[in-house]
């Protein structure tokens, strides 16, 4: 897994852990022992504006970012956040037209 930074900035995977009460809209959501995948938008980020979860959904939603959460535990859920990876395109040069 990357770094939360190097994530951001390139894309790929990251894991997190969070309780409930980081964001409690997960609470009667069916199949989290599965595990469901959400995608991170601005307008669905968890209730509690200003808050850590809350921000980093911001920062996932702002690049197409998605979760997968799963209820590990009775409040506990990892979440596989996940980020489309940037394709680094390097041109050649073109030849000056004669």
């Amino acid at each position: 897994m990357l770094r939360f930074d190097e994530f951001l900035n390139h894309g790929g995977r990251h894991l997190f852990e969070i309780t409930m009460d980081e964001m409690p809209e997960l609470q009667g959501i069916q199949g989290l022992r599965q595990g469901i995948k959400l995608a991170c938008r601005v307008a669905t980020a968890p209730a509690r504006k200003g808050s850590t979860w809350c921000r980093i959904v911001e920062q996932l939603a702002a690049r197409d970012g998605s979760c997968v959460y799963k209820q590990v535990a009775a409040n506990t859920y990892r979440v596989v956040c996940t980020i489309p990876q940037r394709s680094e395109i390097i041109e050649s040069p073109r030849a000056a037209s004669p």
